[in-house]
């Protein structure tokens, strides 16, 4: 069990928690800073007006209101509106999860059994939990899946509501952030299989070590320096061997530059998405010892819309590398096998559609790119002026993960037909990959989904066997 209040959650606990491995529980101390917050904002509603307590909301904000259960019930119901793809069981545990140790900071005012309902929500059966959709949350908020997931506690009994909990319940991105969070927990996993790939790919392809040196890079960006460092340490050659060519094309020259950009980019995000999970950024926000209920606008995720952005792109420009450092592998000039890597039958085709796979992938993760994190909307009669499309960027974020994985599996799997070809599986290089990962050693011309599928699930175990610092930067970003 994690208990949440005192410290932050990392991304892995988010992780354990949204996949069914671990549940939560509020400490003490941040029961009586939810309960004192509840508290200030009912005293504070009586003596001034409170946004969404003593008003409306959005456009009505200037309607004045009484607000009892019944209102409150009536507030989720309007804003209950589920739309585009329903969110998966690990979604919803995580978006649960994210409310509960938002509110656990006691910036939301919602009363303590509504925060105690969240956190026992996360260890929920399948069945019980609330069934909510990605589509209707902007970035200004996931209104609409916090106000089913309310309403469906209330309705099964699990939380009765006090009458100023209608707006601070929902006045989260907790989906977004959630789905932000397991997303990066994948690509990181890819990262760190990438980091040995690419280590076994310069060994085969007799690759230049000078472009890993660590003098050269000195001045670069501290996660350049460190692929740089992970690589030269995994990177085996015999004293006195020659590099295959005096300047590698840029599909082998550029991994440290390259990678370490996909790197950079994932800290950036992690920073902005834990920002947002372990901090209070509510409208209204309660401040306890300020004795004030402040009207802000901590709820704008641009901030993480731009992060993500940046590594869209940034993963856009890596995978265009990476299908170059497949086709290299594909190519018996450069390799010394027989093209494709087959099993020497003169017409054979052996793992040329690994290409079209890799090619496919790519497409997706450009086309994924195109979504402007500068573009916004004006909704709620205006009200709202500039509601970004976050969860619309992390959504993309996380079909571009798979596209990813499906480019690196790729290259996993043709290194592997190379070692085959070479008979060197079993070699001090090849090792340690293959004790994570054992591919099938038949070089004939076959349906190779099998293989793929297969090489796209090792990814995780190869990433497991690595040093997970590497991607993180020695600390979790929060």
């Amino acid at each position: 069990m994690i208990t949440i209040g005192a410290a932050g959650l990392s991304l892995a606990e988010i992780e354990a928690v949204a996949t069914g491995g671990e549940t939560l529980s509020l400490d003490p101390a941040a029961e009586g800073r939810v309960a004192a917050a509840h508290e200030l904002l009912c005293s504070l509603a009586i003596e001034r007006p409170v946004y969404g307590l003593s008003t409306g909301v959005g456009a009505k904000r200037s309607v004045a209101v009484q607000r009892d259960v019944d209102s409150c019930l009536r507030l989720w119901r309007s804003h209950a509106l589920g739309s585009g793809e329903q969110a998966g069981e690990d979604r919803t545990r995580g978006m649960l999860a994210v409310r509960a140790v938002q509110v656990s900071r006691g910036g939301s005012g919602v009363s303590l059994p509504v925060a105690r309902a969240f956190a026992d929500a996360v260890s929920a059966p399948a069945a019980s939990l609330p069934i909510v959709w990605h589509g209707s949350s902007i970035g200004t908020g996931d209104l609409a899946p916090l106000a089913t997931a309310a309403l469906h506690l209330h309705d099964s009994g699990a939380m009765q509501p006090a009458p100023s909990d209608g707006l601070p319940v929902m006045s989260s991105s907790a989906l977004t952030l959630a789905d932000a969070a397991l997303t990066l927990r994948s690509i990181e996993r890819t990262l760190l299989a990438s980091v040995h790939i690419n280590a076994a790919h310069i060994h085969a392809l007799g690759g230049n070590l000078e472009h890993l040196s660590a003098s050269a890079l000195a001045r670069q960006a501290q996660a350049v320096q460190d692929v740089a460092a992970a690589i030269r340490n995994r990177v085996q050659r015999p004293s006195g061997v020659a590099p295959a060519r005096i300047q590698d094309p840029f599909a082998l020259r550029l991994i440290p530059q390259s990678l370490g950009a996909v790197i950079a980019a994932w800290r950036n995000v992690s920073e902005e998405t834990l920002r947002g999970i372990n901090g209070a950024h509510e409208n209204p926000l309660i401040d306890v010892p300020g004795r004030d209920v402040v009207h802000v606008g901590n709820f704008y995720t641009i901030a993480l819309a731009l992060s993500v952005q940046q590594l869209l792109g940034a993963i856009s420009n890596e995978a265009a590398l990476m299908v170059n450092r497949l086709t290299m592998l594909l190519d018996g000039s450069v390799t010394g096998a027989p093209d494709f890597l087959t099993d020497g039958t003169p017409d054979a085709t052996g793992a040329m559609m690994l290409e079209y796979a890799a090619a496919s992938a790519l497409a997706e993760i450009r086309a994924a790119c195109g979504t402007a994190a500068s573009h916004g909307i004006h909704i709620s009669r205006g009200v709202e002026e500039h509601a970004p499309f976050t969860p619309m960027l992390v959504r993309e974020l996380g079909r571009v993960d798979r596209a990813f994985a499906t480019i690196q599996a790729a290259l996993l799997l043709a290194q592997a037909r190379l070692w085959i070809s070479r008979g060197e599986l079993t070699s001090s290089a090849a090792r340690h990959l293959t004790q994570t990962y054992t591919p099938d050693p038949d070089l004939s011309d076959r349906d190779l989904t099998w293989d793929l599928a297969e090489a796209t699930r090792a990814l995780a175990a190869i990433a497991t066997s690595g040093d997970t610092a590497l991607v993180q930067g020695g600390k979790q970003p929060w």
